[in-house]
């Protein structure tokens, strides 16, 4: 117990990444089924008749709202895991939940690090464990939504923005880098251009 103590003084935001990861990961496996609209069918019923090559959306006559670009990568994975023999749609969207688990961990760290330059470290720690384990966080993070997948680009574009005041050397590229991330996240969810502007 005395180690844990040790390694989470040393190593605060990695301790609360493990923590994070575990909570998800069970999220992943007891939260299946149907959350929203957005997230089946504008993203995993795109994306699945997609790896079967069939873009239903061209002839629909309520087409996905969303940019094509997010369903496209859920469809590559799938395709993936068809092409190594996983066709059950509750063992495919199981493995999209943890995948999607794991890159939800970037909206912790991300947040620890711009808490940590705007503030200090213990509001840093308090929001880290917040976004963490807050009760939404934890079953939204893993959901197939494009309004989250679109945060992690946004919030590392502010880090950089961030950074680049209290390193002048690197403004340049700092800059040219949070543009192309507030692009990135423009093209998966258009109402991001609010926190561009």
């Amino acid at each position: 117990m005395n180690k844990l103590k040790v390694f989470y003084r040393n190593h605060p935001l990695y301790s609360i990444l493990a923590v994070a990861f575990l909570v998800r990961l069970l999220a992943a496996f007891f939260s299946k089924g149907y959350a929203f609209h957005d997230d089946h069918f504008d993203v995993i019923r795109v994306a699945q008749n997609w790896a079967y090559g069939l873009p239903h959306w061209i002839e629909s006559q309520v087409p996905p709202k969303h940019s094509m670009i997010y369903p496209a990568l859920n469809a590559g994975i799938i395709w993936i895991l068809e092409v190594i023999g996983i066709n059950d749609p509750i063992a495919k969207t199981t493995v999209l939940r943890i995948l999607h688990s794991v890159y939800s961990l970037l909206i912790i760290s991300l947040g620890f690090r711009i808490t940590e330059l705007i503030s200090h470290s213990k509001n840093a720690i308090r929001v880290a464990w917040i976004l963490s384990l807050l009760w939404f966080m934890p079953y939204l993070s893993l959901k197939f939504l494009a309004e989250l997948v679109c945060v992690p680009p946004v919030l590392y574009a502010f880090y950089l923005i961030l950074k680049s005041k209290s390193n002048s050397s690197q403004e340049r590229l700092h800059y040219f880098l949070a543009g192309s991330l507030f692009a990135l996240a423009f093209s998966v969810r258009i109402h991001t251009v609010l926190f561009a502007g």
